[in-house]
């Protein structure tokens, strides 16, 4: 009996499959560097304060932990099943952990209110209240403000500084964490009919009005800047 082509044909054994080399860091620095670039973008253009750069510090922190890690996992990789060191299983582990873990750290440089979804007591709320003169909105800070003055945005129209003097009665500073715009003073001021949104800190950095003098940022007691973002106010 004769065999058939395919019966004497030895298969070849198939190469086990293998990491790329130095995955790990190459991924870690590449997502990185490219989160840096949009940091200082952002930074730049004023929308990101040096808090981020601390966030990038960090992982860069966490990036070299785990390329050296990898480096002990990299070593043993050509090795057998059975004679790779027990150093390199507990390594490849927290390589990994420290590569994942500079996520939070790179998502809070490139939008640092992110914090806010998390922590509760760190969010700024919006909300109207009546009171004895009148309907409020009131904007609560997490922390003390440095002053009254600072980059407000009602609907589309921003808010110049003549509206914060306290002749004109339409912003208030009823407690150092806390911000009061009279509504119906407001609106009739601004010429709208009702306070869909409130934005604070969005007013690209260098810009001004047509022939209105705009207020800075609005900053915090401690110097840092209120975290740029859009709020709808809630009802009394």
């Amino acid at each position: 009996m004769v065999d058939s082509p395919t019966d004497s044909q030895a298969v070849p054994p198939r190469e086990a499959r293998t990491l790329p080399n130095n995955i790990i860091p190459l991924a870690a620095a590449a997502i990185l560097a490219f989160t840096a670039v949009i940091v200082t973008c952002l930074w730049l253009l004023g929308m990101v304060d040096g808090g981020s750069f601390g966030d990038l510090g960090i992982s860069a922190l966490l990036a070299l932990g785990a390329a050296l890690l990898w480096q002990l996992v990299e070593k043993q990789k050509s090795r057998a099943k059975d004679d790779i060191q027990l150093l390199a299983w507990v390594a490849f582990p927290f390589s990994i952990l420290l590569f994942l873990g500079q996520a939070p750290f790179l998502v809070r440089a490139v939008y640092p209110p992110i914090q806010d979804f998390f922590l509760r007591d760190g969010q700024v709320q919006a909300r109207y209240v009546e009171r004895s003169t009148g309907l409020k909105l009131e904007i609560s800070f997490p922390k003390p403000l440095k002053n009254v003055r600072g980059d407000l945005r009602i609907n589309s129209r921003d808010l110049t500084l003549a509206c914060f003097k306290k002749e004109a009665g339409l912003v208030g500073w009823p407690s150092e964490k806390t911000l009061s715009i009279s509504v119906p003073e407001m609106l009739e001021h601004l010429g709208q009919e009702k306070i869909e949104t409130l934005s604070l800190n969005l007013r690209a950095l260098g810009t001004s009005g047509e022939g209105v003098e705009l207020p800075g940022r609005l900053l915090y007691a401690d110097g840092k800047r209120v975290a740029p973002q859009t709020l709808r106010p809630r009802g009394p």
